[in-house]
This record gives C-alpha cells, sequence and structure tokens, in this order.
C-alpha cells in the first residue's frame, strides 16, 4: 500500500512559499507543524516587521487577517 504525501504550496502576495511535503495524512497535528515550521518563517522572511511597506496593504486588503482554526485532539 503506498503511503499518501500531501504537496503545498502557498502564494503570499507577489511571491511562493514552498512547496512543503507531507508524509502521510494531513491532519491538525502536522498541519500546525507545517504552520509552525515553515510558513509563518517563510512569510517573516518575505515580510519583517520593521520598515516593511508591503505588508500593511496586505493586511487592509485582508489576504494577512485571515484566520484558520485548527482543532488539535
Amino acid at each position: 500500500m503506498i503511503e499518501p504525501t500531501t504537496f503545498i504550496v502557498g502564494i503570499i502576495g507577489e511571491n511562493t512559499s514552498g512547496p512543503f511535503f507531507i508524509d502521510g495524512n494531513l491532519n491538525g497535528e502536522t498541519y500546525l507543524a507545517l504552520l509552525r515550521n515553515n510558513v509563518v518563517p517563510t512569510m517573516a522572511n518575505l515580510y519583517p516587521a520593521e520598515g516593511n511597506t508591503q505588508l500593511p496593504g496586505l493586511i487592509k486588503s485582508g489576504v494577512v487577517n485571515r484566520r484558520v482554526r485548527i482543532k488539535v485532539k
């Protein structure tokens, strides 16, 4: 039997984030790990807090302000 692999690529403004691969099934724990270990650091590198000229526009447009709810058992 073949194990499933999840392939994720994000689009943030004019940039891409990834690709990221998750072996096995995507669940709350693996998604949270993906966000913490890959997505948040990538966004911090793309849009550093100090002197950022693009982030305020993304927040105002609602791109960055979307929330994802994750339920981990």
